[in-house]
């Protein structure tokens, strides 16, 4: 209520747009929600008329299309383990699977599906057990954030990176889909301290660079998928196009030929994938900034 008061008075002394207006009452009756769930939670398990009340909840997540807002998945997230405890009496994860798969539909089943396989360090390390889960998740873009988290196979082309989006591409075909004269490399993993230290500062980099002819590529060199789309989420790559992980890391050409033996480790490439700069400065070198203008210079 505090929070809903608040917006009102706002919005009578600063007008606002309709989206605006729609998207914040939305997501403060989210809040509320999440609120009370987590208030019910404490509740002894066989209450009649809390369970009464979690059920009557559920009207509140049929539709799916909000999955898309993060207010809106951790609300669907924390109402999902009440009801699994209210109405299963939770033992096994696997057992909460298949809760969700009979009490959910939709988006929302999808990714309660792929968000309990995701907190779960044994489904993660079980490819069997999340080869099940995909078979039960019917839409995207979840199933295709599931097949991710498998090993990738041994078999496949070492060359090859894959986004976050599930495109793989070659080093070769990185650089046919980059339109900027310059493309700057960050060679990073989601155990390497320093790489991630690096992050905010590459973030501002992109924001300052963002109207000039330079590409920031994010090339991550974790064996573990599941570790890379962690991080990648963390480090708000998550929607990101140009995030990739190598898909076998010590075999890939680009690590050998550049010797990428530590990280974090930047490179600068113009359009063509040639090397400019094969140790180029960090994000928070203040020696980058001039370099990278000094390049775009010479690239004309």
């Amino acid at each position: 209520k505090a929070r809903l008061k608040f917006f009102e008075n706002y919005r009578i002394k600063k007008p606002v747009s309709k989206y605006f207006e729609e998207f914040n009452l939305l997501f403060l009756r989210y809040a509320n929600i999440y609120d009370n769930v987590a208030f019910l939670y404490n509740y002894p398990e066989r209450d009649s008329n809390v369970l009464r009340s979690i059920l009557d909840l559920k009207k509140w997540f049929s539709e799916d299309t909000l999955v898309y807002h993060k207010f809106y998945r951790k609300t669907l997230a924390r109402y999902s383990e009440i009801t699994f405890k209210f109405l299963k009496n939770p033992v096994l994860d696997a057992s909460m699977i298949g809760f969700i798969d009979s009490f959910f539909s939709g988006r929302n089943r999808d990714y309660l599906l792929y968000n309990q396989v995701l907190r779960n360090p044994l489904l993660l390390k079980d490819s069997a057990a999340i080869g099940k889960v995909i078979s039960m998740v019917k839409g995207e873009p979840f199933r295709k954030q599931l097949q991710m988290l498998l090993e990738v196979p041994k078999n496949v082309d070492a060359s090859l990176m894959v986004n976050i989006l599930g495109d793989t591409c070659s080093e070769t075909e990185l650089f046919e889909r980059v339109n900027s004269s310059l493309v700057y490399v960050d060679f990073w993993a989601s155990w390497c301290a320093p790489c991630r230290a690096e992050m905010p500062k590459s973030k501002k980099m992109k924001e300052l660079f963002k109207d000039s002819s330079v590409e920031f590529v994010y090339i991550s060199i974790d064996e573990k998928s599941n570790a890379w789309l962690k991080a990648n989420k963390i480090e708000g790559l998550g929607s990101y196009p140009l995030s990739y992980l190598l898909n076998r890391p010590k075999d890939a050409p680009v690590v050998k030929q550049l010797m990428v033996n530590t990280i974090p480790r930047y490179v600068i490439f113009n359009r063509n994938g040639e090397v400019l700069n094969s140790n180029a400065p960090r994000p928070s070198d203040p020696a980058l900034i001039p370099l990278l203008k000094k390049l775009l210079n010479e690239q004309k």
